[in-house]
């Protein structure tokens, strides 16, 4: 659990996080990691309920949420959590941890600042919470972390279509320019056997990593839905997408919409 908070805080604000396990079996959730504003809180245990706080609505609805300000938060039909938080809280990251179609618990990080997270920072929560599920999944397993071929089971329905830039939709994210690694000048290169070019530093890796646009991959942006003029398109339980056919006419509106291409037409002739 320390190992995922330390990786949530290299990429995200995380200066109040927490992590919350799920007993299926005693319908309670285990907070093992509560930091506030830096501070570290002792762990707790609170009964689960599916309007009880954030975390019992991602347990509850499996779907990742991504709140901005306190009033989106007021705009939810859930009670508020027995864990008291201090801080004025105005922005929420809150993703559920799932594997082998079981909710195992939740991860957030959150922020007394507003709008402090955006779409790419809730897909990079969401990639961490997966793979701090499969660790989880594993130790109650009793066996060691799965081989690649084995974790990639995990992600079912995904195709081996490989995404071009074509394909992308680029309105939806913000440009951001590549940073260029820097290299030593000709006449100091023959000089001497140093490394022509010194890398990255951490923090420039990172920054190059926030500008992936995970194609091919879902973020529950719901452009799908709410562009679709026909309202084809719904949501089901586990967090998806569902498209009803007797309503669909194939005019692609989602597909053109979708920021990543994680949906795709063919005509059929």
């Amino acid at each position: 659990m320390e190992l995922v908070y330390q990786l949530v805080t290299k990429v995200l604000n995380a200066r109040t996080f927490y992590i919350a396990l799920y007993d299926q079996a005693q319908q309670e959730m285990y907070f093992p990691v509560r930091i506030e504003e830096g501070d570290r809180r002792p762990p707790a245990t609170v009964p689960f309920e599916p309007d009880l706080g954030l975390t019992g609505h991602v347990i509850a609805t499996r779907r990742p949420l991504l709140l901005n300000s306190a009033v989106e938060f007021e705009t939810l039909s859930i009670r508020r959590s027995p864990i008291k938080i201090l801080a004025p809280i105005e922005s929420v990251l809150a993703v559920p941890m799932i594997a082998r179609e079981r909710v195992l618990g939740v991860v957030s990080v959150q922020s007394t600042a507003r709008q402090a997270y955006t779409h790419d920072d809730l897909d990079t929560l969401s990639t961490l919470a997966q793979q701090a599920a499969i660790a989880i999944d594993s130790y109650l397993q009793g066996r060691d972390m799965p081989p690649c071929e084995e974790i990639e089971r995990y992600l079912k329905d995904r195709s081996r279509h490989m995404v071009t830039w074509e394909e992308i939709n680029p309105n939806y994210f913000n440009l951001a320019q590549r940073i260029e690694p820097r290299g030593l000048a000709i006449s100091e290169r023959v000089q001497s056997f140093d490394e022509v070019y010194s890398g990255f530093s951490e923090a420039q890796a990172l920054q190059e990593a926030q500008r992936c646009f995970s194609c091919g991959t879902c973020p529950s942006c719901d452009n799908c839905l709410v562009f679709c003029p026909d309202a084809a398109i719904s949501r089901v339980a586990e967090g998806r997408y569902k498209i009803n056919y007797d309503f669909c006419k194939g005019c692609g509106i989602c597909v053109s919409e979708c920021p990543r291409n994680a949906i795709s037409i063919k005509v059929l002739k």
